[in-house]
């Protein structure tokens, strides 16, 4: 907490939090809202949110203050931080709309009614990335699903995708 406050750093487009587990990172949430807002890639792993709504709340804010947002890395407890509450009608939800998201596993059905949610808002992603070991998962039926809404593209464990790529030239 002492280091977000006593430094800036305005210019980072690439942000990756990790291993924020066991104890209430609430706080450093809130912190992060405003402080990245040139932030195009945030990349999430082992994050646990203590008091639930209030963490999801503030992801979600933080979200939203990243207007650059190209690609996103999330695990799938963050999907709920991608609709955010429509300012004219609490009961809509408006998504985050980057353009596309990787993912290293998630369940099946629950990324195929994701990605249908998000169609249904008409800010479908353009393009869906996954690890060779979900796309192994997949039965024929969700990919059926998913490329019929985005394109679905396997990602060797490590590589970068085309669209990480471009926002570091």
């Amino acid at each position: 907490m002492f280091l977000f406050f006593a430094f800036s750093a305005l210019n980072v487009n690439d942000l990756t939090l990790m291993n924020l587990c066991g104890d209430n990172y609430l706080p450093l949430l809130l912190q992060l809202t405003s402080a990245f807002p040139k932030v195009k890639l945030p990349t999430t792993y082992s994050i646990q949110f203590q008091g639930s709504p209030a963490g999801m709340a503030a992801m979600t804010k933080w979200l939203d203050s990243t207007p650059l947002l190209t690609y996103a890395n999330i695990a799938h407890q963050f999907f709920g931080a991608f609709f955010r509450p429509s300012p004219l009608n609490p009961s809509d939800y408006n998504p985050v709309a980057p353009a596309a998201v990787g993912f290293q596993f998630v369940d099946p059905d629950i990324l195929v009614q994701w990605e249908k949610n998000r169609h249904a808002f008409e800010t479908p992603f353009r393009k869906i990335f996954i690890s060779e070991e979900m796309g192994e998962r997949l039965e024929i039926e969700s990919i059926n699903a998913l490329t019929s809404l985005c394109s679905l593209a396997k990602l060797p464990r490590g590589a970068t995708t085309p669209e990480e790529e471009a926002l570091f030239r």
